[in-house]
């Protein structure tokens, strides 16, 4: 499959090149700084997803879309990126691509419900910017008609690529701090990328 990414040079898209990659997928990064990618096997094309243009000429050929972009401050809403998704939507429908797989945040609205207490009562209060942000971003894209999936995950951690982890529209917490890797989120978003029954769907992720 033909897969760009956004948010690359972030430590989820990392992994997520790398996974594609053993997967046999074809890629394209976009990057404001393409210095960051030292891969070889990978086309990257430096622009920014708030022009327009070079979101579409980077969409053109492809298949499906990873969405994995970050905000710069977790405690300042970032107007730019909710601009970027908007161009990125407008560049799919252009080019005919039907597939997103978009990063989310288990802390919004819709996720929230059975996510635990400490993210309910510490988390979504201390990032609620972040909030704000992913809910416009999501709104957006269900407004969209592109297939679409939001992955939300709970706390990130660095830890290893497991693929050993729960999934679904709401999962019951294990531990007070439910947590997952940033590697078996890059999992997840690949291994959602052909199912069908994921399509319009929000899939909180933990361990």
């Amino acid at each position: 499959m033909r897969i760009l990414i956004f948010g690359a040079t972030g430590r989820t898209g990392n992994e997520a090149i790398e996974q594609a990659l053993k997967r046999g997928h074809t890629l394209t990064a976009f990057a404001r700084d393409p210095s960051k990618l030292h891969l070889q096997s990978v086309r990257v094309v430096k622009g920014d997803v708030t022009e327009p243009k070079a979101v579409s000429s980077a969409m053109k050929g492809q298949d499906a879309v990873l969405c994995l972009l970050g905000q710069r401050s977790p405690f300042k809403r970032d107007p730019r990126l909710t601009i970027g998704v908007r161009n990125i939507l407008r560049a799919m429908q252009d080019h005919d691509v039907r597939r997103m797989v978009n990063l989310s945040f288990a802390g919004v609205h819709d996720g929230r419900r059975k996510a635990g207490p400490l993210l309910n009562w510490v988390m979504v209060p201390l990032l609620h910017a972040v909030v704000a942000d992913h809910e416009d971003r999501e709104a957006w894209i269900e407004a969209s008609t592109v297939d679409w999936t939001m992955v939300r995950p709970v706390m990130l951690t660095n830890g290893p690529h497991t693929a050993e982890y729960r999934y679904g529209k709401h999962i019951n917490p294990k531990a007070l701090v439910p947590s997952v890797s940033r590697a078996d989120v890059a999992d997840l978003m690949l291994r959602v990328l052909d199912d069908h029954s994921t399509f319009h769907k929000g899939l909180q992720v933990m361990h």
